[in-house]
């Protein structure tokens, strides 16, 4: 009767946490494989942590340590071993609402993957981001083979800002060089490009 009553506890605590913040619902039916191995019993165990102001970590099936470091009713992020970074965000949508899920990677070069899925976290058949070209990042796009002769790829880091549902990619391509190495036509990049979802996709935001 005891471990019946301590497992109603635990599902009803579930359900309570998943209706208020369904960024946490996502994240604990999360495919393993797409939340870095996190075993699904110790999810709410972070979520726990988070509240309560601990940095306790928690212990992957690859041997990570992984903490909350962000938590709304939209989208929750995370770090492994302090150095990758992961968002798990909520992009309302008329059909259905999609989750995104960014990954950074700082090392050894900066680093990041956006990926979609449906609300079953199916992967999307047709992805809402166009990724930025590198036409995009030109302050002038007639200084296009110029500036290529240099710099032949722009290295970019993902962030997502969930109040404004802007998708923000920051220039990191200087750090791709010695500094007696960064050529001159780094100054002639975007430091960002900002995307902007519309309930459909995302669209790059003007200059």
């Amino acid at each position: 009767m005891m471990r019946l009553i301590m497992s109603l506890t635990a599902v009803l605590a579930f359900v309570s946490a998943a209706a208020m913040r369904p960024s946490v619902d996502v994240f604990c039916r999360a495919p393993i494989d797409v939340v870095n191995y996190l075993p699904e019993y110790s999810r709410l165990d972070m979520v726990d942590y988070f509240d309560s102001g601990s940095r306790v970590a928690s212990d992957s099936y690859l041997g990570n340590k992984i903490y909350i470091t962000a938590l709304d009713s939209m989208s929750l992020s995370y770090a492994v071993d302090d150095s990758v970074r992961v968002t798990i965000a909520l992009l309302p949508a008329a059909a259905d609402t999609l989750t995104m899920v960014v990954k950074e990677l700082p090392a050894p070069i900066y680093d990041s993957t956006v990926n979609f899925y449906d609300s079953r976290w199916s992967p999307l058949s047709r992805s809402p981001l166009t990724p930025p070209r590198f036409s995009d990042w030109l302050k002038d796009k007639k200084r296009a083979d110029a500036v290529a002769f240099d710099i032949p790829f722009v290295i970019a880091t993902v962030d997502f800002d969930a109040a404004s549902q802007r998708l923000v990619y920051t220039n990191r391509t200087e750090c791709y060089f010695l500094d007696r190495e960064r050529p001159a036509a780094l100054s002639e990049l975007l430091p960002e490009l900002v995307f902007q979802w519309d309930g459909r996709r995302f669209s790059l935001l003007k200059q």
